[in-house]
């Protein structure tokens, strides 16, 4: 069977996410930056970055660092896999680059750009607002 991509209603992809064991006081944001990053698509494909890079998939990840046929593959994943609606390997990447930027920066959500202007302190409530 080929795997199709999603597009995500908000409170789908909350009660996905927490289905998928994101703790409560993350989930809002984790659903605020797939609305920013990638309007809830799976197949969303970002435009070429400055550095020559694109990002991939609901949270947007880069092949710069985090998927082939990038120089670097920090999830040991091909790019093309965060393009269908299994999530999985998604998250497990998108958390991966939650812990390392929190463990060098202090805040895992700094790694997306769309954090700090939509998402950061009580921003990012209002997409889990009526899910649960």
């Amino acid at each position: 069977m080929v795997a199709q991509a999603k597009i995500y209603e908000r409170c789908e992809l909350a009660r996905e996410l927490r289905n998928r064991g994101i703790p409560g006081d993350q989930l809002a944001t984790w659903v605020c930056i797939a609305n920013f990053e990638s309007s809830f698509n799976t197949n969303a494909l970002g435009t070429k970055n400055a550095d020559g890079s694109k990002d991939h998939g609901l949270f947007q990840i880069s092949d710069l660092w985090w998927c082939t046929p990038g120089p670097r593959n920090g999830c040991n994943i091909k790019c093309s896999q965060f393009h269908n609606d299994d999530i999985s390997d998604d998250l497990r990447c998108a958390q991966k680059i939650y812990e390392e930027r929190k463990r060098l920066f202090g805040d895992g959500f700094t790694a997306w750009t769309v954090y700090q202007p939509n998402c950061s302190g009580r921003k990012a409530a209002r997409f889990v607002n009526g899910c649960f």
